[in-house]
């Protein structure tokens, strides 16, 4: 039986991608490594010790992000404008609204991302459908990412319930590698099928 769906966001629920990110900044850095989009995805994103880290944990507000990213690549932009860059970068994947819709009431629906307060604030804004969710469980209010043992623990925790009632979905192996150590049965969101077939097979075993 599952007494609880939990959803991560990104790449399940609604698509993003860093790329516009990357090109953006690159057309407004005065240091010349950074005019190269992928010199910016690598600081930012996928180096040994990513710029966005202590952001997506809460340890660093906005303004500091901020001013820190644009004194490492001499951006030359305001707040605004440099918030309207980081976060245009969502589009709903289709069915997520109407799948969430679904589900409220019928079961625990909790949320779990790897994301930041620009982000998520932007994201509740463009995809109101989010609040149909009982909780968020947001890294920069954990103080901890994804796949740390630690996230999972807390969500636990925090729901109450066994982690074998607990079906996570998510599009990132990774990060289902310790839920499942935890006993939550999971599920890796291939990008080639539609969320409704990824959740067909459980809809029998939810509550109602």
């Amino acid at each position: 039986m599952v007494e609880v769906v939990l959803l991560d966001l990104g790449n399940v629920l609604v698509h993003f991608s860093h790329l516009p990110i990357a090109q953006a900044f690159s057309r407004c850095a005065s240091v010349e490594r950074y005019r190269d989009p992928q010199e910016v995805i690598h600081y930012l994103f996928k180096g040994p010790e990513p710029a966005e880290d202590p952001f997506d944990e809460g340890r660093i507000s906005p303004h500091e992000f901020y001013r820190r990213v644009s004194l490492e690549m001499g951006l030359k932009i305001s707040f605004g404008e440099f918030s309207l860059i980081w976060n245009s970068i969502f589009t709903e994947r289709p069915g997520a609204s109407e799948l969430v819709a679904s589900l409220k009431g019928r079961v625990g629906l909790h949320l779990l991302s790897n994301t930041n307060v620009l982000h998520f604030e932007h994201c509740l804004r463009q995809f109101p459908w989010l609040h149909l969710f009982d909780s968020w469980f947001l890294s920069y209010e954990l103080g901890r990412k994804k796949p740390h043992p630690e996230v999972y623990r807390k969500v636990v925790e925090t729901l109450g319930c066994s982690p074998e009632r607990i079906v996570y979905f998510d599009d990132i192996e990774e990060n289902l590698r310790p839920a499942s150590s935890l006993g939550m049965k999971t599920v890796w969101v291939d990008p080639g099928r539609s969320l409704e077939e990824l959740m067909e097979p459980w809809m029998a075993r939810i509550l109602s």
